[in-house]
């Protein structure tokens, strides 16, 4: 497969500095919005998920998700596919039931939503080509918000969702996948190597996994993290299972099982993938990162002697040491923004930079291989990074 560099080079003179949004009222955010891992600029969407919505001088309302983007396939939720493209935010009406929404998960063109109300804790949307939404077979995509059965039987805590496959974690710890698993990222054999499987299935992980589980999906590869132990699924070409390749058999070899890939010293806080390479925010600010390296998305060299991995189960991963903590992280398909924990927050960004996606001028700086300050207008407090483009919330 193309990289995402190769998919969108296009002669463009786009902004290299952030602009701030003409957004009117008040935006405050709560919970988690992942942006697809491989969205292009023509495919690509943003779901934005806000606490609080008020219009100057007038009370907050509940709860609501603001969307815009391409949707050809239905993934916002708008219950129609015309407009394929909506350039501006729009706020969908509240979901008889649903009293609070959690988490966004935002795939190449299908949307995940866990929820808390009265019925499934898991709403779908979006195409269902590859059994990406877990629906049967003859649901070929969903325009508007559905409930899930999943949700019903399960109460669904986090989701991931990839390219053509996705993931989610119910309160006892179980993962469960449905899509694509061409590739071996739904962490299961199926009958036909090529096929796709139309129905969330549990992955064949350890018993003691806890609602403390997190799982990341990037384009062919699934990785869970649970306390400081990581697992993985699917494509290694570019080592983000933790391994480099060191041959072309090994390179075109995808793991179909879950493998046990390390365990760090600390905790994981936050796990994350791009198109091709995994990020993981431990508890003590630490990042570690490993996979495709070649457009500087590690922020930092490959670190295979690290003390803080086992010598005889090694991750080839890169590590950032950031001074002032890291309090978030966003990975676009081969980029990253980082927030850091310290008050007043900054931003720092690296990796592929074409499109001026990490604040660079991208004819001087194309790539950027270690992290470099983002300048902003105000207090950010929240990092969204899509295919070719990057977003900051501040206040």
């Amino acid at each position: 497969m193309l990289s995402c560099a190769r998919w969108l080079r296009r002669p463009l003179t786009p902004p290299c500095r952030p602009v701030p949004l003409p957004l009117r009222g008040v935006f405050r955010t709560r919970a988690v919005v992942q942006r697809p891992p491989g969205s292009l600029q023509d495919v690509g969407y943003i779901a934005w998920l806000s606490k609080e919505f008020s219009p100057t001088g007038q009370r907050p309302r509940p709860p609501h998700i603001c969307v815009c983007g391409w949707n050809s396939a239905g993934q916002l939720a708008l219950n129609n596919i015309e407009p394929p493209c909506v350039p501006h935010l729009t706020m969908l009406p509240p979901w008889p039931g649903v009293r609070r929404v959690n988490r966004v998960a935002c795939g190449w063109d299908f949307t995940y939503f866990v929820v808390e109300g009265d019925a499934s804790s898991l709403l779908v949307c979006g195409s269902n080509k590859y059994g990406q939404l877990g629906l049967p077979s003859s649901v070929s995509l969903a325009m508007a918000a559905t409930a899930h059965p999943l949700g019903t039987a399960h109460r669904i805590i986090r989701a991931a969702a990839g390219m053509r496959h996705g993931a989610v974690v119910t309160a006892n710890g179980a993962v469960l996948t449905a899509g694509q698993g061409r590739h071996g990222q739904l962490g299961r054999p199926l009958a036909d190597a090529a096929s796709c499987d139309f129905a969330f299935e549990a992955c064949a992980i350890p018993s003691e996994l806890s609602s403390k589980t997190l799982v990341a999906c990037g384009t062919q590869h699934t990785v869970i993290a649970h306390h400081a132990t990581v697992w993985g699924c699917g494509a290694n070409r570019h080592g983000q299972l933790g391994r480099h390749p060191t041959t072309r058999a090994e390179a075109r070899r995808a793991s179909t099982l879950l493998t046990r890939l390390t365990d760090f010293s600390v905790p994981i806080a936050a796990l994350h993938a791009g198109w091709s390479h995994t990020t993981a925010i431990l508890a003590n600010g630490q990042v570690q990162s490993w996979g495709r390296r070649d457009y500087g998305q590690l922020g930092a060299p490959l670190d295979v002697d690290s003390s803080t991995h086992d010598s005889a189960d090694r991750l080839s991963c890169a590590t950032l040491r950031v001074p002032d903590g890291t309090r978030a992280i966003a990975l676009g398909s081969e980029h990253a923004l980082l927030l850091t924990a310290a008050s007043p927050a900054r931003i720092l960004a690296w990796g592929w930079n074409e499109h001026g996606n990490v604040g660079r001028p991208p004819t001087s700086e194309p790539i950027v291989e270690t992290p470099i300050p983002v300048p902003t207008h105000g207090q950010p407090i929240l990092v969204l990074a899509g295919g070719a483009h990057s977003i900051v919330l501040q206040v």
